[in-house]
């Protein structure tokens, strides 16, 4: 990242949306996925010298969370991403990292374009809500 120009390098704020591939890593990625997000944050913060820059996580969503077993790849992932923005589970977290539960903004094959439920059928609306949900958490973590 060093040769990135300084405007470029500045971190004010993070969010992270990678639900996709992310839902779909089985077995030992899946359950190192809480482990390794939260190096991730701590390593952007060292980076950008932002050790409290507020980060916002998206949670994969897919199928609004209707028929995840329980163990699951999906079900660990999701888990592991309301995880890190939980004080509790990581205090050095608190109110600096904030998970969104994406899982409401599901809409199925009928009501979306076509029938792919990786990236949500490709419906803008869930996008939308998602980003929209995303903003108002970064915003409450700013203030």
């Amino acid at each position: 990242m060093a040769a990135l120009p300084r405007a470029v390098r500045r971190a004010d704020l993070v969010s992270w949306s990678r639900i996709s591939t992310s839902s779909r890593q089985a077995g030992a990625h899946a359950l190192r996925y809480e482990q390794n997000l939260t190096r991730l944050i701590e390593l952007l913060r060292e980076e950008f010298k932002a050790p409290n820059a507020p980060f916002v996580v998206a949670t994969c969503g897919f199928n609004g969370g209707e028929g995840w077993q329980p163990g699951s790849s999906a079900q660990t992932i999701w888990n592991a991403q309301m995880a890190v923005g939980d004080p509790r589970k990581h205090p050095k977290f608190a109110g600096t990292v904030a998970s969104v539960d994406t899982r409401p903004f599901y809409r199925p094959p009928a009501q979306s374009p076509r029938n792919q439920s990786f990236h949500y059928h490709g419906n803008a609306e869930t996008y939308m809500l998602v980003g929209e949900a995303m903003g108002k958490a970064m915003v409450e973590l700013k203030q």
